[in-house]
């Protein structure tokens, strides 16, 4: 490369952004909704459960909720509250 095509030369993130975007890994405009982002606290037993299944055990926990609700959601409610 000579050193005139050299000063000429311009950093890929100008010439062409939206491809070294995609090659850092950075996500697109989300075409379904996003999630959200929570905080919560399981039993290490059930990570373990879901983290055995591999790669993607976040989305096989939601998956996993999903079903429960939608069972929930079909159901008659149930008490709630201690009985005792």
């Amino acid at each position: 490369m000579s050193d005139e095509m050299l000063s000429r030369s311009r950093p890929a993130t100008e010439v062409a952004p939206h491809i070294v975007a995609r090659y850092r890994g950075q996500r697109g405009p989300q075409v379904k909704p996003t999630k959200t982002l929570v905080s919560l606290r399981l039993d290490p037993d059930v990570i373990a459960h879901f983290k055995a299944g591999g790669s993607g055990w976040q989305s096989q926990v939601n998956e996993a909720l999903r079903r429960v609700a939608e069972t929930e959601s079909r159901s008659p409610p149930r008490a709630t509250g201690s009985q005792g």
